[in-house]
């Protein structure tokens, strides 16, 4: 092997080309990180107790839409017009969080 080679394969072992996956910390600079952020998009729940426990559920994505819409009415109350039940709460929710013995993310109140 001659010094020309030699010196050839260390430069090969000592800088690797980079794999596809990966990128520069020159890349990662140049990328906008307002291009990956999205606005948390909230969500409306009403609760329903069952057996002395409160239990959040979710409007669809229409009616939680036109919730959105009226926001600000000052209204958070959901009351039953064709059945007998009582009022329940309705919350506009961003953050959730799930307690030990709870199997569903519960709203924090707002």
């Amino acid at each position: 092997m001659s010094s020309g080679e030699s010196h050839q394969e260390q430069l090969s072992q000592s800088d690797p080309s980079p794999s596809p996956n990966s990128c520069s910390s020159f890349e990662l600079i140049d990328m906008d990180a307002s291009s990956s952020y999205e606005p948390v998009s909230p969500h409306w729940f009403y609760c329903k107790v069952l057996d002395s426990k409160e239990l959040w559920i979710p409007f669809n994505s229409e009616d939680s839409q036109q919730l959105e819409d009226a926001y600000g009415s000052g209204e958070r109350m959901r009351y039953a017009v064709y059945w007998d039940e009582l009022p329940s709460e309705v919350r506009r929710c961003t953050w959730f969080y799930k307690g030990d013995k709870d199997n569903k993310y519960v709203p924090y109140s707002e």
